[in-house]
């Protein structure tokens, strides 16, 4: 899969598949990991559940139906930027899916509460299950004719997902979600990489507190 997903972006920067990819390094949030021994977490599964037909704040597509096609499956795991009549978008660096990067994301929230996400194998079988579906992760720049003549433009991003722990028989689902904007005129890696730090800080302060105290 990852070579797949670098062969690809190769060939749509280099052979002009109609459309210009580039990718992008997003940070991290900060985090205080727990000075205590950490405790394993069962991470049964990430889904990208993500709907490219709409975008997270209107009715129209995020992209072209051309562009959807040409992305392919290995693209669009992959890609968290793009302008529904521009054919630009920015897929994460390093052959990273959304899935890994929202993984990365909580498995930081939850060794601040003292637990480390493994696979089941390698997990006692009393340990807590966590499970994600990936409903959100997406910016781009909201046509507004206001925006364009006072070059306030802005690039909006959300960052949204159903989580699911069964602890202890007990079984508890919630939506977390995060959202960002920024003013910034120039689309490139440096802007979109902070408009969504602001999202993925709303998020894992959400996310902090909806997290059960005891898992």
């Amino acid at each position: 899969m990852q070579k797949r997903i670098t062969v690809w972006v190769a060939a749509v920067l280099l052979g002009g598949c109609g459309f210009n990819a580039k990718t992008i390094q997003l940070p991290l949030p900060s985090a205080n990991v727990a000075s205590t021994e950490l405790k394993p977490i069962i991470l049964d599964s990430v889904a990208d559940a993500r709907d490219f037909t709409k975008l997270p704040d209107a009715s129209e597509p995020r992209v072209s139906k051309s562009v959807i096609q040409q992305l392919g499956s290995s693209g669009r795991a992959a890609v968290i930027f793009g302008i529904p009549d521009v054919s630009l978008v920015f897929l994460l660096a390093d052959n990273k899916t959304v899935a890994a990067q929202m993984s990365d994301i909580v498995g930081l929230v939850l060794r601040e509460r003292g637990y480390y996400m493994v696979e089941p194998a390698k997990a006692p079988g009393d340990a807590p299950h966590i499970s994600m579906r990936v409903t959100e992760f997406w910016a781009y720049p909201p046509s507004n004719l206001g925006r364009s003549l006072t070059f306030t433009r802005q690039i909006k991003a959300w960052v949204s997902t159903d989580i699911t722990i069964k602890a202890k028989g007990i079984e508890q689902t919630f939506a977390v979600h995060g959202s960002g904007a920024n003013i910034a005129n120039n689309y490139n890696e440096e802007n979109i990489s902070e408009t969504y730090s602001k999202a993925i800080d709303e998020y894992t302060s959400s996310l902090r507190s909806k997290l059960p105290a005891s898992l």
